[in-house]
């Protein structure tokens, strides 16, 4: 079971990895590149999408290294500084993005992604919360609920080049916020983003419990504790 599960985060692992890397190269890089093309003027919207995309890049990388239990036991202040700067970039990403619902897409855009920010911002508060008042189970499971939103803003922008690019989708339905297909995508993200952690929380411990003891159970709780 051990070795399956291991298994399981590995991959986990090299998908998110491989998933945030193409999206940095192909969006992320253009944007946070100071070229005198770009921010020559220094124009509010230029400094707004920089600053925006510099909150979720550096979200998207940290993320994944705080729920590593090694670092978070051998480096408790590392751990603690680095959630921090997550939680920041996240309360600087988040809130520009209502922003920039207002130039882009009608309402069947903004309101998802209305929603995917609100919540992305409303998570990210209480698993800063819950860490302060040290109730750490709580807070793992709320800073499972922030990533995966954190990860959906990437990975509905990378999956839609893969489809277009394996002809499924032409490159005017990809940017299209009108587009029926377009619309779909990102109600359906919203959607699996906001069930995949609830299952997974229900059912971890619940399928854990067939192959494992009691108290190993009980010792994979209090890890978090």
């Amino acid at each position: 079971m051990n070795n399956i599960v291991n298994l399981m985060r590995y991959t986990t692992f090299v998908f998110i990895a491989a998933v945030s890397c193409y999206f940095v190269v192909r969006d992320a890089v253009p944007v946070l590149t100071f070229t005198g093309e770009r921010y020559a003027t220094f124009e509010l919207d230029v400094i707004i999408v920089f600053l925006h995309v510099l909150g979720g890049f550096l979200a998207l990388f940290i993320g994944p290294l705080q729920f590593s239990s090694r670092l978070r036991k051998r480096y408790p202040i590392w751990h603690r500084s680095a959630g921090k700067v997550y939680v920041y970039s996240i309360f600087l990403a988040a809130p520009i993005s209502f922003y920039l619902l207002l130039d882009f897409g009608g309402v069947q855009f903004a309101l998802p992604t209305f929603i995917f920010g609100f919540l992305w911002l409303l998570n990210t508060l209480v698993a800063f919360l819950l860490a302060v008042k040290k109730r750490f189970l709580l807070h793992f499971q709320f800073m499972v609920r922030s990533y995966a939103l954190t990860f959906a803003f990437v990975s509905v922008r990378t999956v839609w080049p893969l489809l277009e690019f394996l002809g499924i989708i032409d490159s005017a339905t990809a940017e299209d916020p009108g587009d029926f297909l377009f619309i779909t995508r990102e109600w359906g993200m919203l959607v699996i983003t906001i069930l995949v952690p609830e299952v997974w929380f229900i059912w971890r411990y619940q399928l854990r419990s067939i192959f494992v003891r009691n108290k190993t159970m009980q010792a994979d709780i209090k890890s978090y504790a």
